[in-house]
């Protein structure tokens, strides 16, 4: 599974969120509020959006 903005590969126990089945690392997203999102500075969506956060990547997630 890969970070769709800088490609790192993620492993399990790294921090990331799904937005249009797209990924993001926790090195590239930033939430600024509870429900607001960016990647490098750029606004992406809200939970509102469909955005999931998941805390901790895990086997379970991987599809």
């Amino acid at each position: 599974m890969r970070c769709e903005y800088c490609e790192k590969t993620l492993k399990k126990g790294d921090d990331y969120i799904e937005y249009e089945e797209n990924r993001y690392c926790g090195d590239c997203y930033e939430g600024y509020t509870v429900t607001t999102y960016t990647v490098d500075g750029e606004y992406l969506a809200t939970d509102d959006d469909g955005v999931s956060e998941y805390g901790k990547w895990n086997v379970e997630d991987e599809k």
